[in-house]
């Protein structure tokens, strides 16, 4: 069986090691090499894991059957656009395109083409997103009447805090709060009410507080917290718990509570151990681009489902901003 050619298009997200590193693990797939408009940062992530750097994008891509994009926010649009019109599969960082319409375009065009086009809803592979999505549709919980989720974490820093790059801590991280809701529960948001503001970092340019107040077509409602809230010495990046309130009876996950905590010269560390969302997303991936198809079991989350979530956050920015509910 011949191995799937991958490529990682940009080392600027967080994530882009990681990608990297399970590519070259892998069994069954093949990195080819790694590609960035920023030269310096892409030949540091290739030297790092030991593969080839390209600057030549349309070379990397004639080279590869599908691509990781893990550049800055403001440039997936392009990046993806480019590798689609290339014929390729694409896995992309969240959010999609950073503006609904763009990425409605992006999931037309994958599947006028036939080509996978999934985003980076990591949490979908969490064991506990799984167990939870079980129980509600298995009826453990009746019918739903509320949610409440917090998706916190330490402000990234860099292209992240620039207006125009990152968008923010809604764009960061509401968006992986509001796809489980979606896709657990089949349901979408009716309107968005929600708060904004820089408070914990008064010198970024883009909001690192928020809550979002959802409410969805059956008449649930759900409050969500994604801010930049932990300080530099917390001891982890961050972390994500949701509640789901029914009729029935109450359920609660924590995707990042299996750790053992470790105490040392630089601090306390917590280290999270169990399967990795994100090794278990790229496996998936890697699976669909050999099959040439998205399995229609797979949990990778597809460009509609991230046109809607873009949809629900361009909401959330529209009510920041004059103060009132906004229906989508």
């Amino acid at each position: 069986m011949n191995p799937v050619r991958m490529a990682v298009l940009s080392g600027a997200h967080v994530h882009a090691d990681t990608y990297v590193s399970t590519l070259r693990q892998l069994p069954g797939a093949e990195l080819v090499g790694i590609w960035d408009h920023v030269l310096h940062r892409g030949r540091d992530l290739a030297e790092r894991h030991g593969v080839l750097f390209e600057a030549d994008l349309d070379r990397l891509l004639e080279r590869c059957d599908g691509v990781v994009v893990a550049a800055e926010n403001s440039r997936h649009y392009p990046v993806v656009l480019a590798a689609l019109r290339a014929g390729k599969h694409v896995l992309c960082e969240k959010p999609l395109a950073g503006a609904a319409s763009r990425a409605r375009d992006l999931a037309a065009r994958a599947q006028r083409l036939g080509r996978v086009l999934a985003v980076a809803f990591a949490v979908r592979f969490s064991p506990a997103a799984l167990r939870l999505k079980t129980l509600m549709h298995n009826g453990a919980l009746g019918t739903l009447v509320a949610a409440v989720g917090a998706n916190c974490g330490k402000m990234p820093g860099g292209w992240f805090a620039q207006k125009g790059y990152g968008g923010g801590a809604i764009w960061d991280h509401a968006v992986h709060l509001i796809d489980l809701l979606r896709w657990m529960t089949g349901d979408e948001v009716q309107s968005v009410f929600a708060r904004s503001a820089t408070l914990f970092h008064p010198d970024i340019e883009v909001e690192d507080a928020a809550h979002l107040q959802l409410r969805f077509s059956r008449g649930w409602i759900a409050g969500l917290d994604p801010s930049w809230s932990r300080p530099a010495s917390y001891p982890t990046w961050g972390g994500l718990q949701l509640r789901l309130v029914g009729e029935k009876g109450t359920a609660e996950m924590d995707v990042f509570s299996e750790f053992v905590k470790e105490y040392g010269e630089q601090g306390v560390h917590r280290r999270i151990y169990g399967d990795d969302p994100y090794i278990c997303m790229v496996e998936a991936f890697v699976e669909a681009v050999r099959a040439g198809r998205m399995p229609p079991e797979s949990l990778l989350a597809p460009a509609e489902d991230a046109w809607a979530v873009e949809r629900v956050v361009e909401a959330a920015y529209r009510s920041a901003r004059i103060g009132r509910e906004v229906s989508l």
